[in-house]
């Protein structure tokens, strides 16, 4: 099955410095072991709390605007193609 996000399901969470739009790509596709989420992060806020991975790992991909990672203690940034800070 193919899932579009166009075509995909959202809906807002906001809490504190988190705010967004989330849309479970992953379930849309019906997976059952593989989760896929699209998160379109309000400026300024967080697409999720701090949080350590202990079973599965995130993977961040910066479509437009930059974003903030911070994986083993390191903090990395990350742009999308052809932005900078």
């Amino acid at each position: 099955m193919i899932a579009h996000w166009d075509e995909t399901e959202s809906g807002r969470a906001e809490a504190g410095h988190i705010g967004g739009e989330r849309a479970d790509l992953g379930r849309a596709a019906g997976t059952r072991t593989v989760g896929l989420c699209r998160i379109r992060v309000d400026r300024g806020r967080w697409s999720t709390p701090f949080h350590r991975q202990t079973a599965e790992e995130d993977i961040l991909f910066v479509l437009g605007g930059s974003g903030l990672g911070l994986i083993a203690g390191l903090e990395d940034l990350a742009y999308a193609d052809g932005e900078s800070g």
